[in-house]
């Protein structure tokens, strides 16, 4: 720990990642570009460095920071940069154009619902389509509306991707128990919504009812949107985060961004994720902005640290999932009947320590059992659900034993 309660920069860190880290804290004003450590870029392996921006989702950022300084990239780096950068706006402006589209054919439906991420949270904490990097929608529904806007979605062209939703009626009550969205896919537009109903899968007392009353209007190109205010944002953020372990960069990068962009303070941020029983996974995703953007909420929030056991735990996990290299990621989804069980035993662990609540214990320990995608879609389902989770958990374990099960929980086609 250094004086302020942050635990200190732990070693070996690629010079190329700490590259990366620089570039976020330049952008969030927390460094300036003059005191970047040209000893350190003097090691950078480009190749490295951009698979790294890649996997991070942060060629906008980079861009912005480095593109105009031509005595630190490469001349063949810069263009790559600003290429992959540029073919994420003209991203950007396609799926806000979507974004409308579903305002209309939803509000004509009588569909109320909330954007998450994406295009509409860029314009509301970062400011510019150019700022940030996305590939989807997300939309918020409540749970009566899921198959309607699936029906309204379906008639412009979308597919439902996760078809055992729909196909399975009778097993709808166990789907709910596990999943918090489904995928909807446009074949021509190539465009991706994930269509949810809760903002956590695990996180059961984040009520969606809550953050539709908590909601507020946001202008966004002539229509009235709804959306998170900054305290949801926060904890919504904080706990999608943590359950992803932060394995991506630019995560932890939309907390830093809402902490500078909103007058919230801190002190409302850990009251809302006390009352939503979620303050450990809030807390670790408020330390590691602390820690690896030199953030500095300490001073007038000391109870955010120093961290208890159990979210040292959880910041551990998150700090070394999010600095883990391209290749370790790679290596990790390499499948073998041991290294795949203990992957899936450290992610129990992992998930039952990041909620603070029993609800939300209980739904983790269904989830270990509702398994649909083991499941072939042309195979008929027992009516039983005692049956259905027996042999839900058999065909589990012949994935596992087949080799057929990736480290990451997904099945190998």
């Amino acid at each position: 720990m250094n004086k302020k309660g942050v635990p200190s920069i732990k070693p070996g860190l690629s010079a190329e990642l700490n590259l990366l880290i620089d570039c976020c804290k330049i952008k969030l004003g927390t460094k300036a570009v003059e005191q970047l450590d040209f000893e350190i870029i003097s090691q950078i392996n480009w190749n490295k460095f951009i698979e790294l921006t890649s996997k991070h989702r942060l060629f906008p950022l980079v861009n912005k920071v480095l593109g105009n300084n031509t005595d630190i990239l490469p001349a063949e780096i810069k263009e790559e940069i600003n290429r992959k950068s540029g073919k994420n706006l003209k991203l950007m402006m396609r799926l806000a154009g979507e974004l409308k589209l579903v305002h209309a054919l939803f509000t004509s439906n009588n569909i109320k619902f909330i954007s998450l991420k994406g295009p509409l949270m860029v314009m509301q904490f970062y400011g510019n389509f150019s700022d940030r990097q996305t590939r989807d929608l997300d939309i918020l529904v409540s749970k009566n509306d899921v198959e309607p806007a699936i029906r309204a979605l379906q008639k412009i062209g979308y597919e439902l991707q996760d078809t055992y939703f729909l196909k399975n009626p009778e097993k709808k009550s166990l789907y709910f128990k596990r999943e918090n969205h489904v995928r909807l896919f446009h074949h021509e537009k190539k465009t991706m919504i994930e269509l949810h109903w809760a903002v956590s899968k695990f996180f059961t007392t984040i009520k969606t009812e809550n953050l539709f009353k908590n909601a507020i209007n946001l202008d966004f190109s002539g229509d009235q949107f709804i959306t998170l205010n900054a305290a949801d944002y926060l904890v919504y953020l904080s706990i999608h985060g943590v359950y992803h372990q932060f394995e991506l960069m630019f995560w932890l990068v939309d907390i830093a961004q809402v902490l500078s962009n909103s007058k919230i303070g801190v002190d409302e941020i850990l009251a809302r994720a006390a009352s939503s029983k979620c303050k450990s996974a809030v807390n670790v995703s408020l330390a590691l902005a602390c820690h690896v953007f030199d953030i500095d909420l300490k001073e007038k929030n000391p109870e955010i640290l120093p961290l208890t056991a159990k979210e040292q735990f959880l910041y551990d996990a998150c700090f070394a999932s999010m600095t883990a290299s391209v290749a370790e990621n790679k290596s990790s989804n390499r499948s073998t009947l041991v290294k795949t069980l203990k992957k899936r035993y450290n992610h129990l662990k992992f998930t039952f320590k990041m909620t603070d609540d029993f609800k939300s214990k209980i739904r983790i320990a269904n989830s270990v059992f509702i398994k649909p995608y083991v499941w072939d879609e042309d195979q008929k389902l027992p009516r039983n659900n005692f049956i259905y989770l027996i042999q839900t958990q058999l065909k589990w374990i012949k994935l596992v034993l087949t080799g057929r099960m990736k480290g990451d929980g997904k099945i190998r086609h």
